[in-house]
């Protein structure tokens, strides 16, 4: 989950406060104590600082890379949107790293993953998977790569 904010309360009700949430990122604490003394709290921007973090490999040959959080779909049975928000892409750099670090770990297959890969980029105006998929495919090595999450109606527009 990336560390970008997008947290929004909204009190509804007379006297028992009902609040909605649809939070993302690592200013939970903080709203959840500025609600309870009664304050309406906003965080709308969007942080991108991202980490990698240290990974517990199940299988030590595959490492799973998240590229993307959020949807850009409206779809009626679906609560990706509402839980995780809009499209939020990770840094490309960031990505070919992980990937670089995979390969010293000893992996041979990464599997891309988010709500919708195909949707990657979108946040930042464009979808831009198949640049990524070119610049991790110039990564020295003998590699499997498996995309993986993509709604079909961004595989006609990539």
């Amino acid at each position: 989950m990336p560390l970008g904010a997008g947290v929004r309360y909204r009190y509804k009700g007379k006297g028992k406060k009902r609040v909605r949430l649809a939070f993302r990122g690592n200013k939970v604490v903080e709203a959840v104590k500025k609600t309870l003394e009664g304050r309406r709290v906003e965080y709308l921007e969007k942080d991108r600082e991202e980490k990698l973090l240290p990974k517990i490999r199940f299988n030590p040959l595959i490492d799973i890379i998240p590229i993307e959080s959020g949807c850009s779909g409206f779809c009626s049975f679906c609560s990706t949107r509402l839980a995780k928000g809009f499209v939020i892409s990770y840094y490309k750099d960031k990505i070919i790293e992980q990937v670089r670090k995979g390969l010293e770990d000893g992996c041979k297959e990464f599997w891309l993953t988010g709500q919708d890969t195909g949707a990657y980029g979108l946040d930042r105006g464009s979808r831009i998977l198949p640049d990524l998929l070119n610049k991790i495919i110039e990564i020295e090595g003998e590699f499997f790569l498996r995309i993986g999450m993509i709604s079909p109606n961004h595989v006609v527009t990539i």
